[in-house]
């Protein structure tokens, strides 16, 4: 995985539909293949870009379908931010992201 991928994702999800579509760095596939790099990324990310990056998936999941490398991608979030932070404790997870301003629409 190139180190300019987070960096994408981040911006990605904030973006316009055709500048993701120009600039995606993973496809279905790359991101299936690259899972373990992409988790271990996550794994070491500071806590507060984690949890901004989970809340951005979040929001974006809320304003629209994901693409499947997209969801993908987010998912790894999810699973990075449940078991470092949360110590793999979901009922956690959901009662701090409860406790989170939402992101305007």
């Amino acid at each position: 995985m190139r180190p300019y991928h987070l960096l994408w994702l981040a911006a990605a999800l904030i973006a316009p539909p055709a500048i993701r579509a120009a600039t995606a760095p993973w496809d279905t596939f790359s991101v299936l293949r690259d899972r373990d790099t992409i988790a271990a990324r996550f794994e070491a990310m500071p806590e507060a870009e984690l949890k901004t990056l989970y809340l951005h998936c979040s929001a974006e999941a809320d304003r629209r379908l994901l693409d499947i490398g997209e969801a993908a991608v987010c998912s790894i979030a999810y699973e990075a931010l449940k078991r470092r932070i949360f110590g793999g404790d979901f009922e956690a997870l959901l009662a701090w992201w409860r406790a989170q301003p939402r992101l305007p629409r």
